[in-house]
């Protein structure tokens, strides 16, 4: 192999036909190994995509059926989101069992207040 430089740049490469052929093969290998990867790299963010989306399906469904409706439809919603009060929309039993599941606060509420909304939403329109 023998290269000309030029200004510090490479002017020319001269290899033999077999090197060039080689090296060729090479290049193209590792591209259709690079392609493959970026594939199978989509494919599992797709899947991540997925399960992401199941999950927070099924942490609905959970939330879902702790609930208790009529709480939501007796009492204000102030009166539902107050977790230390006796009105809270789950009873302490059902709180702690989300709470040991890994659900926050923060994500009860959020729960509570749609559930409340959605709720008293309909009855408004009922009474129209």
């Amino acid at each position: 192999m023998e290269m000309k430089i030029t200004n510090e740049c490479y002017e020319y490469v001269k290899i033999s036909l077999e090197t060039y052929n080689c090296l060729n093969k090479q290049i193209n290998t590792l591209s259709k190994l690079y392609a493959k990867e970026q594939e199978e790299k989509k494919e599992i963010e797709d899947k991540v995509t997925e399960l992401t989306c199941e999950i927070e399906i099924l942490r609905q469904e959970i939330m879902k059926s702790n609930i208790n409706g009529y709480r939501l439809e007796a009492y204000t919603l102030e009166e539902c989101l107050d977790f230390n009060g006796w009105n809270y929309a789950f009873t302490s039993n059902e709180e702690q069992k989300l709470l040991n599941l890994g659900f926050t606060h923060e994500e009860l509420n959020q729960y509570i207040e749609d559930e409340w909304k959605k709720l008293n939403c309909v009855q408004e329109e009922e009474n129209e």
